[in-house]
C-alpha cells in the first residue's frame, strides 16, 4: 500500500456487515507494516465504533475509507441517512478505544452519522 492508497467499503448498514470491515481493516494494516498486536488492535477498533455506528436506528448505507497515512492507517466511517439518534459510545467502549487507537473522533451531522480513528505502528 503506497502512501497517497485509499480504500473504500461500501455495504449496507446491517451489523453482520462488520467482518467485512474488520477483514479490510487487517488487510490495510498489515500491507502498512503494523505488527500483529497493532492489526488485532485495529480490527477491534473498527469494529467497536461499527457497533456504535450501526445502532437500531441506523439504515441505508455505511461507507468505509481507509487510507495510509505515515506509519499507520486512518479509518473513516459513516452512515446516511444517519438514522435519528447521535451516535453514542459507552464509557467502556471509548475506554477501549482510547487504548487500541492513535486517535479517534465521532459525531452526527445533518444527514450522517460518522467516525475517524487513527492506528499507527510503534516503530
Amino acid at each position: 500500500m503506497q502512501e497517497h492508497d485509499q480504500i473504500t467499503l461500501r455495504m449496507a448498514a446491517r451489523p453482520d456487515n462488520a467482518g467485512l470491515a474488520r477483514l479490510l481493516a487487517a488487510s490495510t494494516a498489515s500491507r502498512r507494516g503494523l505488527s500483529y498486536d497493532e492489526v488485532e488492535d485495529l480490527r477491534l477498533a473498527v469494529d467497536e465504533l461499527l457497533h456504535c455506528l450501526l445502532d437500531d436506528t441506523a439504515s441505508g448505507e455505511v461507507e468505509l475509507t481507509f487510507s495510509a497515512v505515515d506509519g499507520g492507517v486512518v479509518v473513516e466511517g459513516q452512515v446516511t441517512p444517519s438514522g435519528a439518534s447521535d451516535i453514542t459510545i459507552t464509557e467502556f467502549s471509548r475506554r477501549i478505544l482510547d487504548t487500541v487507537t492513535d486517535g479517534f473522533e465521532f459525531g452526527r451531522d445533518d444527514d450522517r452519522r460518522w467516525f475517524s480513528l487513527t492506528k499507527r505502528t510503534a516503530t
